[in-house]
């Protein structure tokens, strides 16, 4: 792949590729955010000033979850933007502020939400929470499941489709 760095003064920002220098002029610039939507993972070439702008932020952990790590303090401890960040990656909430991580609550809303649905996600999730809240967490993600199981396997339709009988 090309080596590929993000540039940003303010809300503006060029690309280098290989030394060589994307913008052609100030009219033909592209804004971080138009970029960072396409290049998530160039966040960690902004500077501070980018990685506090929530926007930003939620632009490019919404293309790349796992730029949270990139993500000022502040950013790392937001709902919203933890949300977006592990609705692309569950892997990135490891990089969620430790706060988040530790909330019981939080933690069962972000391996339940809809883009962690498979069990090896929630599992992904619940492995970065804190170790005090994991095991209380693991159970009742276990129970949930079996409970949506046991649901779903005593239906009549799904029984008589698993049996082939009508």
């Amino acid at each position: 792949t090309t080596a590929t760095a993000l540039v940003a003064s303010g809300r503006d920002c060029f690309v280098r590729r290989l030394g060589v220098r994307v913008r052609r002029s100030a009219s033909q610039s592209i804004s971080a955010f138009e970029y960072l939507k396409s290049h998530g993972a160039s966040l960690r070439f902004c500077g501070d000033g980018l990685r506090r702008d929530r926007e930003a932020v939620l632009t490019a952990v919404t293309d790349h979850g796992e730029s949270l790590r990139y993500a000022h303090d502040s950013l790392r401890g937001d709902r919203d933007v933890v949300m977006a960040a592990v609705a692309q990656s569950a892997a990135s909430f490891q990089y969620a502020h430790d706060t988040l991580r530790s909330d019981h609550h939080f933690v069962l809303e972000v391996a339940f939400a809809a883009a962690t649905s498979s069990a090896s996600e929630r599992q992904r999730v619940i492995d970065f929470a804190h170790e005090g809240v994991r095991r209380d967490c693991m159970l009742e993600a276990v129970t949930k499941d079996r409970r949506k199981i046991l649901t779903y396997s005593s239906t009549p339709t799904t029984a008589s489709k698993a049996t082939g009988t009508s």
